[in-house]
């Protein structure tokens, strides 16, 4: 058993595993909610493994072309972007646009959501380090 569905009793993602299985993509977005929480609580290395584990569980259940998997795109491209990892963030911001901008439409509001990480993104990155000041 992976150390991931080793934990999920106490994260409280368990109820869904008994009614679609552990691949079933209201896991995936428990596992995203949570993720979620811990990257608003700074605690990256939780999130992380979550969130790519929701994104697996997507792409494999929605496929890859998906709103939902460009969802969880964004996520994770926004844990690397807090992270200061901006060139792991950037694919998957572009990555996600590009599945919101096909399925959905140029003018949905979630394609305006990838733009708008995309933008912050790149200003991010273009930030002198801290280390130069």
């Amino acid at each position: 058993m992976s150390y991931l569905y080793s934990k999920l009793p106490e994260t409280g993602v368990s109820p869904h595993i008994g009614t679609g299985g552990r691949d079933h993509p209201d896991v995936a977005n428990s596992l995203n909610n949570l993720a979620a929480l811990y990257l608003e609580q700074g605690r990256y290395a939780d999130a992380k493994p979550l969130f790519k584990r929701s994104l697996a569980i997507l792409e494999k259940s929605l496929g890859p072309d998906h709103p939902g998997v460009a969802t969880a795109l964004n996520n994770l491209a926004e844990l690397y972007r807090d992270q200061g990892r901006y060139v792991d963030a950037e694919p998957l911001y572009n990555r996600s646009l590009a599945i919101w901008e096909k399925s959905l439409g140029p003018d949905h509001p979630s394609v305006a959501t990838a733009l708008k990480g995309s933008i912050e993104h790149r200003a991010a990155s273009l930030r002198p380090s801290p280390l130069f000041n």
